[in-house]
């Protein structure tokens, strides 16, 4: 008895799994008809090809290598710097005309401006070093102003300079780029052009641009040269102050092969002006009893009695208390308290 009833179960086994496999074959086969005949239309998409561009009215974004970081061409973002460059097209749009003004398109630079006078620009509240074509230049300060129409482009690096500049200023350094009758891209200009601009103001403002380029051809090459001359004569707005300085600008370009071109030029600048004229230590108490806090120094610096004081005259006068003795017998001993 025992082993019919397990032939019995196998036998049941085997039949409900052979229904199974019946019940199940049907619809599989369904689904994959259903597969090869989709009910709704199949739409093929055209190729798309995504491109970026950026609406830069302004010229604001720079696309081409520059130099100025690494010493050798690279586009901006292969640069691990912070650069910005402000080209001659941007400054005219936007109305910049002295380095004090550069913050508006440049974050993080500040220009000291001593009583009208703006020089040196300062990048994260440091003094930045100047450079013209990548050569270093004389330090303005507030003593000689800087002219930021005369340029056909600004780079502002921050951060120390690369090792090709030497030893530099930990806050960064502003390159500049004098105007030339040679493109960023590369072309000259196909014919000359020139402009001239005059701004009259209060406190008797009194000042003319003007801007010349002249394209050549020197033995078949393209070559060509740039003017720009300033002139400015005008007050202030603090009392027995002024500001007088001229400017002259030229440059010159060619292409010596399609591969090797030679650039020169030459800035001439002078400057008049009443230096630090009303320079004070203002705060309210002075300014409630119409006070004016002022040192004199103990002996005239002008040693030798020339109606100057030189560079040595003003070295020599850095002693403390004992003094030296100068010719005609002066001696310094160290200036007066404030009065």
């Amino acid at each position: 008895m025992p082993k019919h009833t397990s032939a019995l179960l196998v036998a049941t086994l085997i039949y409900s799994s052979t229904l199974l496999q019946a019940q199940e074959t049907p619809a599989d086969k369904t689904d994959k008809t259903d597969e090869k005949k989709p009910t709704e239309p199949i739409l093929v998409l055209e190729k798309m090809v995504a491109t970026d561009s950026s609406d830069d009215r302004f010229g604001m974004l720079n696309t081409k290598p520059v130099g100025t970081a690494v010493g050798f061409a690279r586009k901006l973002e292969d640069t691990p710097r912070s650069i910005s460059i402000v080209g001659s097209e941007l400054i005219d749009k936007v109305g910049i005309r002295d380095a004090d003004q550069l913050f508006q398109i440049i974050p993080g630079t500040y220009t000291v401006n001593r009583w009208g006078i703006a020089g040196a620009t300062q990048v994260r509240n440091n003094t930045t070093d100047t450079y013209i074509r990548g050569m270093k230049r004389i330090d303005p300060q507030g003593n000689i102003r800087n002219v930021i129409t005369m340029w056909d482009s600004v780079e502002v690096v921050k951060g120390p300079p690369s090792p090709i500049y030497g030893t530099g200023r930990i806050g960064g350094y502003t390159n500049f780029v004098p105007k030339s009758v040679r493109g960023t891209t590369g072309k000259y200009l196909e014919h000359a052009e020139g402009s001239v601009t005059a701004t009259i103001g209060s406190f008797n403002r009194k000042e003319t641009q003007v801007n010349y380029s002249q394209p050549l051809k020197i033995a078949g090459r393209d070559a060509g040269f740039q003017v720009f001359m300033l002139v400015n004569d005008s007050l202030s707005y603090y009392k027995q102050n002024y500001q007088k300085d001229s400017v002259l600008q030229t440059s010159f370009s060619m292409n010596l092969t399609d591969r090797w071109r030679v650039e020169a030029g030459g800035i001439y600048q002078q400057v008049e002006n009443a230096g630090m004229a009303g320079a004070n230590r203002v705060d309210q108490y002075t300014l409630d009893n119409n006070l004016y806090m002022r040192g004199t120094a103990l002996v005239n610096l002008d040693f030798d009695g020339n109606g100057r004081v030189s560079e040595k005259e003003i070295q020599d006068s850095r002693y403390g208390p004992g003094g030296k003795t100068f010719a005609g017998g002066t001696t310094f001993t160290g200036n007066r308290p404030l009065s």
